[in-house]
């Protein structure tokens, strides 16, 4: 979704574990007994959603999700010198996949907004709900399930520092949807040269599994 001709994206990557069997052979003269060992592949996947309801797998750039962006706590409206953007994304560990820890890797940021990526910065918090995300106040960094992925005001060129966790679920079901808030404030004094520049910074989210 394009908001105010600026796009924000997010790529999730996901992974298998792979659990091998083995065959042991007990030998007497000619005669032979087997003792098999077969092993089946456990699975590790990770969704991601913009709206809580509808998951999604969005493996590579090419199919990030489009974050929909709010400013002043309201969706839509474009970005302005000194102000914020917030969007929001969930991510959970599919049904009948292990549990695993998701870190988040600096943005990729496109030819269109490698001049203005100076005059960024960014802000990122996992554990965050839609709502407080988009209500566009300040995010909590500290508290019950909250992790402070990236600090606020930090350029972006930095990558999340703590990794965040995704629980496995129970009787084959999805664990639990774990939100992140990605805010991303223009510097006030942005020339004006930059007006009506869009915005494509891409990040992607590396899952390892905990099994």
């Amino acid at each position: 979704m394009r908001v105010g001709g600026r796009r924000l994206l997010a790529v999730m990557a996901g992974g298998t574990v792979l659990v091998g069997g083995g065959v042991t052979t007990l030998a007497a003269w000619q005669d032979q007994a087997y003792d098999a060992a077969p092993l089946s592949l456990s699975s590790f996947n990770v969704q991601q959603t913009l709206d809580g309801t509808t998951f999604s797998e969005n493996d590579t750039a090419g199919t990030a999700l489009q974050l929909a962006l709010s400013v002043n706590g309201a969706l839509g409206g474009a970005l302005t010198p000194g102000n914020a953007t917030t969007g929001w994304v969930g991510l959970r560990a599919a049904p009948g996949s292990l549990g695993g820890t998701v870190t988040m890797s600096a943005p990729a940021v496109g030819t269109d907004t490698a001049g203005l990526a100076p005059h960024l910065t960014y802000q990122a918090v996992a554990g965050v709900d839609a709502a407080t995300c988009r209500a566009g106040g300040v995010l909590p960094t500290s508290g019950t399930g909250i992790t402070a992925l990236v600090a606020d005001g930090s350029s972006m060129s930095a990558a999340g520092a703590t990794s965040f966790a995704v629980p496995v679920g129970t009787g084959g079901a999805a664990g639990t949807t774990v939100g992140v808030c990605i805010r991303l404030k223009l510097d006030a004094s942005l020339p004006r040269t930059f007006s009506a520049t869009a915005l494509s910074p891409v990040w992607t989210f590396s899952a390892t599994s905990s099994n």
